[in-house]
Formats: structure tokens, C-alpha cells, sequence
């Protein structure tokens, strides 16, 4: 059966070699599609598993807390300036405990939040490596004054997908993946880090209601649902790879083509080779083995290819 195999290899060793190289770029192309699709379908997950589909951003002048608990939803916390540090390293983002409270995040490993020297800090998976748990640190801020900031680490996230109430400055999205977010547990302005008048909740009940009721207060300007937002982040996503999607569906299209049109015209190639074969001894379906393996090597090696070329690259 191998003697057979390598033979018809061989006799269309040119037709073989088209389509290892059709499949390698067509491998390529939809390597480069997922490379802007997958991080977009991550975030969405994120999006879901954090519970933010109930998420909203308040502005207002003081700390809206207490009218949003009256309402039946939950507290967030205030948008705070993040500062990155001197070597741009790090960004530090503080936050109100309430944000790691009220929002599903997972933690690979977590202390508490209140034996510490300077801010308690949660980082991101990515600099788990960087900074222990229950370690101290200090790091310097970026800026003419090169301030000085001391944390201890009391959690560790399990990954890098983080969330934070849009506003103008803020470098995150309504969900993004940051490897290098520190952040800080903070309830007051110090004079490092200053609050902004933004602020986040999750809506108890639907969610329009929700953002009618608390502005019938009085005691907030505005309070707008972050899940439209959200969507039209995706919409326009979505858009933008839309030309990518299709070359890439007409490239998978193509190739399937052209792999289905390398089989047929295989077979009825070797069509008498087979009969041969037949008469010699062989059964029907060790003909039909020696034609899926022989159509089966292209596509293998188009794969091998894909994956040492890609491995190459990214050295």
C-alpha cells in the first residue's frame, strides 16, 4: 500500500504541490482574520462573565452610593485618573473596593484587602509574574514631580480582560484586555489620584427604567446604559473586518474547490491503477484507503507548513 501511495505522489507530485501551497496561504489568510476576530469574541465573553449587561455610567457631582442602593442596583465606584508609571511599565488605575465587590472577576490567587503598607493592589494576570502576592512595591509615576506610589498586592486576576466606566480619558473600553493595569483600592482623593464624576452601577430590574428613575432624583446629570455602547463598539468592529470576512470565505471557498477538483481528477487517474489493483488481490476499500491518504498528504503538509512558517515568524 505505501509502494502505491508514494506512486501516485509522485505521478501528480505538481497538481499535489498547488494545493499544499493553496492551503498554506489560505491558512494565512484566515490566521490573520482570527487574529482580529478572536480577541473581539474574548471580549465579548468577558463582557458576559463579569455581569455587565446591566452595567451604567451616572455622572454626577458627589457620591451617587447611596441613591443607586436605594434604587435596588449596585455600586461600582467612581472614575478615578489612572497615571502610568515613570518607566510607562505599569499603569496604575485606582478604584473603589466596590468595583472587585459587585463585579464577577476571578481570581488566581487573593489575600485581604485590608492587611497592607500603602494601597492594597489587584494586578492583572499578566504581571503576576512581576509582582507577588503579599509583597510591597513602590513605583514611580510618570510626571515632572516623580511621585512616589507604595502598594501591596492582594490579588492576582486569572486573566487580563478588565472593566472600567467609559469616559473621555480613561485608555480602557467598556471591556479591554490590558497587561499591564495595577489596580489600586482607594475611597478617597489623596492628592496623587483624583476622582472625576463619573460613575458606575449595575441596574437592578430593566435597565431604562433603572436610568430613568435615578435621574428623576435630581442628584445626577446623566445615567446611560454601557451594554449599547458595548454593542456598538462590536457593531463597528465587526464592520471594519467585514472585507476580511469575505476574502476569507471566498478564500476557504476556493480552496475547497480546488482540493474537491485535485480528488476527482485524481481518482479517474488512477482509476485503472485501481483496477489493476483489484485484480491483483485488493479490495475495493483498501482502493478507496489508498486514495483518501494519497488526497489526505497535501493537506497535511499544507498544515506542517503553516505551522513552521508561523513558528518562524514569531521568533
Amino acid at each position: 500500500m505505501r509502494l502505491i501511495i508514494l506512486s501516485n505522489l509522485k505521478d501528480r507530485f505538481p497538481a499535489n504541490v498547488r494545493v499544499t501551497l493553496m492551503l498554506t496561504v489560505m491558512m494565512f489568510i484566515l490566521s490573520s482574520l482570527m487574529g482580529d476576530l478572536l480577541p473581539l469574541i474574548q471580549i465579548r465573553q468577558a463582557y458576559s462573565r463579569l455581569g455587565l449587561e446591566n452595567a451604567v455610567a451616572i455622572t454626577a457631582d458627589s457620591d451617587i452610593k447611596s441613591v443607586v442602593e436605594d434604587l435596588g442596583g449596585k455600586y461600582l465606584g467612581v472614575n478615578f485618573r489612572g497615571k502610568y508609571t515613570y518607566d510607562s511599565f505599569a499603569y496604575l488605575q485606582p478604584v473603589e473596593a466596590d468595583y472587585f465587590e459587585n463585579l464577577n472577576y476571578s481570581f488566581k490567587k487573593q489575600t485581604s484587602f485590608e492587611v497592607v503598607d500603602g494601597y492594597p493592589a489587584v494586578v492583572v494576570s499578566s504581571l503576576g509574574s512581576y509582582y507577588s502576592l503579599g509583597e510591597t512595591y513602590t513605583e514611580i509615576l510618570s510626571g515632572k514631580d516623580k511621585t512616589e506610589v507604595t502598594f501591596t498586592v492582594v490579588g492576582i486576576l486569572k486573566n487580563d480582560f478588565v472593566y472600567l466606566t467609559p469616559s473621555e480619558d480613561s485608555p480602557s473600553s467598556v471591556v479591554s484586555k490590558q497587561s499591564n493595569y495595577i489596580f489600586l483600592i482607594t475611597d478617597e482623593d489623596d492628592g496623587i489620584f483624583t476622582k472625576k464624576d463619573v460613575y458606575g452601577a449595575l441596574a437592578s430590574g430593566d435597565i431604562t427604567d433603572f436610568c430613568s428613575n435615578i435621574v428623576r432624583t435630581g442628584l445626577v446629570e446623566s445615567a446611560v446604559s454601557t451594554a449599547d455602547r458595548f454593542a456598538e463598539y462590536c457593531a463597528l468592529e465587526l464592520e471594519i473586518m467585514g472585507m476580511t470576512v469575505m476574502l476569507a470565505i471566498i478564500s476557504v471557498l476556493l480552496c475547497l474547490a480546488g482540493v474537491i477538483s485535485n480528488s476527482i481528477l485524481s481518482r479517474t487517474v488512477f482509476a485503472e491503477k485501481y483496477r489493476i489493483i483489484c485484480t491483483c488481490g485488493a479490495s475495493p476499500a483498501q482502493c478507496r484507503t489508498i486514495q483518501i491518504i494519497t488526497d489526505l498528504i497535501p493537506i497535511i503538509a499544507a498544515v506542517a507548513f503553516f505551522v513552521v512558517i508561523n513558528a518562524l515568524r514569531n521568533l
